[in-house]
């Protein structure tokens, strides 16, 4: 190894100047200690997107740049066995940016977090962010690592050394990288002249992409090597080679760049395994395009939206098994039942993502299909995440002290009397609060006044914890008021932050008026506030750096004297303003309680309490000629509203409210129903029931809401979905059976006990998306959103499919077709043909074009249709 080294140090000598040798110095050593890696490398490539300049960065610009490496699973970078998540316990090669013409401008150890793992072809598949300041001026920049080795068994660069570039183009064009992803090992069929792929590509710019060969100097370094022999591929990345005179399980490396207009550059590198087709009858599996996305184009989703697709394959051969493995995977997004699949024919893999402020830009997985006899299919889905828009909306919620919160186990000592300093923010753990709050008065006498709304919850002595989660839907512009009787003592935190507090004891402390602090959102204090108590304490500036959109937590240390008999309490109301920054104003997209909906006249009898089982039919729709009610059913707050909605109150018994809305398309929707009701509901859809919440808890009427989310139209779904309360039941009807095309109708059925003076409410809200886009027609006139959910079907006949050269076309209406054009593009939605047409018959030749699955788009007098071709 030594005298490969030195070889190696030789070689450098004379391709690289004396500047360079030395920039690369330290590289070169650490190349020496990492050759404890041979063999173990499998795949590459590099990166980069524009972020936001970090805090105190100084600088033109600033880059987060991802590395994407594939390595032996057995490697030993891990402690054990790696799972997704798990990251390097040691450098895997370094990370270098270089200015160009320029010297070395910083380096950087590459720790991988492991996104795939296969344990069956033995790779693990992870990812490394980092974020680099370009100094003024602006400049041209090139990313690379460099280290050893490849497979020994490699038919071409066995041992090697391997690299792996990406350009960074100057900063002022805001212009970013190529995005591609790709299984590491790629597996092909012998004895095929040629076997063919495509490689995926994508750029967030929607910039044309160019792919090419990568060459010596990009992609090696170090040593002899070359590219896979007979290997090739075309400016629209369509891969070939020739898989003749190889035998089952050789290993070929191959590289390529994929460079956008502007010079931006990233690469690929992987291996090409060769399989055995021939001693088997088998047919290689297929993804089915009818449910799998294609390609092109990208999903196009804004931050905090949550997406939402499946991938099927299947293989024709009965008995066989189709496994699936996806890479590429972006970090946070949930890949299950898992990945790679337990496998199956058909086989599924569902993808669930909801991106943040950091995953801005464009991300692309790859996704192999491999059946039992080892023969493959390869596809891609892109998607394009773009930054909050900033459409804000109002939310509101109430929190009251009532048998919901949870005490500790932990109590801690005080002393016999006087003042209290505190517990310093050293709060108990989460786990501990497992105990009921009890509720009443902590002696047989009235001894502590009641908030409004609000229940009294006992103490005993010392220093007890009581502790409440709660949700909010957003974390801009957040003001509180908060009213607490106690005896004796307080301290406020939310989310482990000393909000207020009391620390001096008197009798008017459990007295009415209460404690009452109203802190707003612009930091100003009014203390106290409506006449109240003012507390002792205040410690906060603004409630945004404190409070967060999701879930949050309230936490009451309660100090009593030490005293064996002493007891104590407290009530505790607090009033939580907020703003929610949604990301495409979707509210007006979705359907929400509000007073557009209608009442039906139609009010049926309920029982005095406990369960419901629903009813069996709805009312005529003409008898909804009542107006909707906004607001809470009694005079102090009882129900919390869902994001975007208003309350709607209610009598007691079983009252009926309907709302009508228009939908662009109804086939793979993902729908998503929140609520929060006094007590029970059904939600029908078309007349068709699907979810009840026929228990009636306190739950029922607070945040967080139930929460049921059908994913591409059912039947899977998820109750209980971001963290909500599941319904009680849930059919598993398939919703695009349910849904049409226009007009729909939702009705509530919400179901109050018979008493007389027994009254309720529902807040609720209806979320329809297809690929991250609602799509329920706005209520407003703005013109309708461009996409494929805005265009009209054109009936189109399209055969044969599959096809080994000619596709006839027929278009089934007369739309005066004399300015028709049709397409042909690759599933990176890149055209290869266009040309017009004014007749209602076209054929089209796909001579000359590599097997796989193409795209053919065909608009005439207004309407569209798209059809997937496969050219065998």
């Amino acid at each position: 190894m030594k005298k490969r080294l030195h070889q190696v140090f030789s070689i450098l000598k004379s391709t690289l100047d004396i500047k360079r040798i030395t920039a690369l110095g330290v590289l070169f050593f650490l190349l020496l200690g990492s050759t404890v890696s041979a063999t173990h490398y499998r795949y590459g490539s590099i990166t980069y997107k524009y972020v936001p300049m970090p805090l105190g960065g100084v600088g033109a610009c600033a880059i987060e740049v991802t590395v994407s490496q594939a390595w032996r699973e057995s490697f030993g970078h891990f402690a054990g066995i790696p799972v997704v998540g798990s990251v390097t316990t040691s450098a895997t090669s370094i990370l270098e940016l270089m200015e160009i013409g320029g010297g070395v401008v910083t380096t950087e150890p590459i720790f991988l977090t492991a996104t795939t793992v296969n344990l069956v072809d033995d790779w693990y598949f992870g990812v490394f962010k980092k974020v680099f300041v370009l100094p003024l001026p602006a400049k041209e920049y090139l990313l690379s690592f460099t280290d050893c080795c490849r497979i020994s068994t490699l038919i071409n660069n066995a041992d090697g050394y391997f690299r792996s570039e990406c350009k960074v183009t100057a900063c002022g064009l805001g212009n970013k990288s190529p995005v591609s992803s790709l299984s590491p090992i790629v597996k092909l069929s012998k004895g095929l002249s040629p076997a063919a792929f495509i490689i995926p590509g994508s750029d967030p710019d929607g910039d044309p992409l160019t792919f090419r060969l990568a060459t010596y100097a990009e992609a090696i370094s170090f040593g002899p090597g070359a590219n896979a022999p007979t290997f090739a591929v075309s400016p629209a990345g369509h891969a070939t080679i020739s898989t003749v005179g190889y035998a089952t399980g050789d290993q070929l490396n191959a590289f390529v760049a994929i460079e956008d207009p502007h010079g931006a550059k990233t690469m690929v590198d992987f291996l090409i395994e060769i399989v055995d087709s021939a001693s088997v009858i088998s047919t290689p599996p297929m993804f089915d395009f009818s449910i799998t996305p294609a390609p092109a184009p990208c999903f196009d989703i804004t931050v905090g939206d949550s997406l939402w697709f499946k991938v099927v394959a299947k293989d024709a051969d009965t008995g066989d098994v189709v496994t699936i493995t996806a890479v590429g995977v972006p970090l946070g997004a949930v890949v299950s039942p898992s990945n790679p699949s337990a496998g199956g024919n058909p086989d599924t893999m569902m993808v669930c993502w909801v991106p943040g402020p950091g995953d801005v830009g464009l991300s692309v997985i790859s996704f192999t299909a491999e059946d039992a006899s080892a023969l493959t299919a390869l596809t891609s889905v892109c998607i394009l995440v773009k930054a909050d828009t900033g459409c804000v909306v109002d939310g509101s919620l109430t929190l009251y002290s009532d048998t919901s919160w949870r005490k500790s186990t932990v109590e801690t000592g005080t002393n016999l009397s006087g003042v209290w300093g505190g517990v310093g923010g050293v709060l108990p753990a989460d786990g501990t609060f497992s105990l009921p709050a009890l509720i009443g008065q902590p002696y047989s006498f009235p001894s502590i006044d009641s908030v409004p709304g609000a229940e009294v919850i006992k103490t005993g002595r010392d220093v007890t914890y009581f502790r409440k989660y709660f949700t909010i839907g957003g974390d801009d512009d957040v003001a509180a008021r908060i009213r607490m009787t106690v005896d004796d003592h307080v301290e406020v935190y939310v989310n482990g932050f000393l909000v207020l507090a009391q620390y001096t004891g008197q009798g008017a402390n459990f007295k009415n008026p209460p404690f009452d602090a109203d802190l707003q959102a612009d930091g100003t204090i009014v203390n106290p506030n409506g006449g109240g108590d003012a507390f002792s304490s205040v410690t906060f500036s603004e409630l945004d750096d404190i409070f967060v959109a999701g879930v949050n937590s309230l936490t009451l240390a309660v100090r009593n004297y030490a005293k064996p008999s002493d007891k104590g309490g407290f009530s505790f109301r607090m009033d939580l303003d907020y703003k929610i920054k949604s990301a495409n104003c979707d509210v007006l997209d979705s359907c929400v309680s509000d007073t557009s909906w209608d009442m039906s006249t139609v009010v049926t009898p309920s029982n005095f309490s406990g369960f419901w089982g629903g009813v069996a039919s709805l009312p005529a729709t003409a008898t909804y000629t009542l107006p909707a009610m906004a607001g809470q059913p009694y005079g102090f707050h009882t129900i919390d509203s869902v994001p975007g909605a208003v309350n709607i109150k209610t009598d007691n018994n079983i009252t009926y409210f309907r709302k009508e809305f228009t939908l662009l398309d109804n086939v793979g929707v993902d729908s998503r129903f929140r609520m929060t009701v006094d007590d029970g509901m059904e939600i029908y859809i078309n007349g068709k029931l699907i979810a009840r919440e026929e228990n009636v808890p306190v739950a029922n009427r607070k945040l967080p809401g139930h929460d049921l989310n059908f994913v591409l139209g059912g039947p899977v779904f998820v109750n209980g979905f971001a963290g909500g309360d599941p319904f009680d039941f849930v059919s598993t009807i398939d919703l695009d059976t349910v849904f049409v095309v226009g007009v729909n109708e939702v009705v509530l059925v919400v179901r109050n006990f018979a008493k007389a003076g027994d009254k309720g409410g529902f807040s609720f809200r209806m979320d329809l998306t297809k690929g991250g886009t609602s799509v329920v027609k706005k209520s407003d006139n703005r013109p309708e959103p461009e996409g494929v959910f805005a265009e009209v079907e054109l009936p189109v006949q399209l055969y044969p499919n599959p096809t080994s050269s000619f596709v006839n076309i027929i278009v089934k209406e007369d739309v005066g077709v004399v300015n028709g054009e049709v397409s042909i593009m690759d599933l990176n939605g890149r055209i290869l043909q266009q040309r017009s047409f004014d007749t209602q018959e076209i054929q089209l030749n796909l001579d000359g074009y590599t097997s796989g699955i193409y795209l053919v788009k065909i608009n005439a007098g207004g309407k569209t249709h798209t059809s997937k071709v496969l050219k065998q």
